[in-house]
């Protein structure tokens, strides 16, 4: 199987930070458990709170 690598971000413009938060929390151990996942993860900026990367 050919691996990829995906590479994005999300800018909070319309919901509270903590919301997204606590969504990417579950977001991600979903994503781990999805067949030929390999890593997700997720950073919120140091000079911008509300970008994650």
């Amino acid at each position: 199987m050919a691996k990829s690598c995906l590479l994005g971000y999300i800018l909070v413009n319309t919901m509270p930070v903590s919301a997204l938060k606590e969504a990417l929390i579950k977001h991600i151990e979903l994503t781990r458990t999805e067949l030929g996942s390999l890593i997700f993860e997720a950073s919120q900026d140091r000079g911008n709170e509300k970008l994650f990367i």
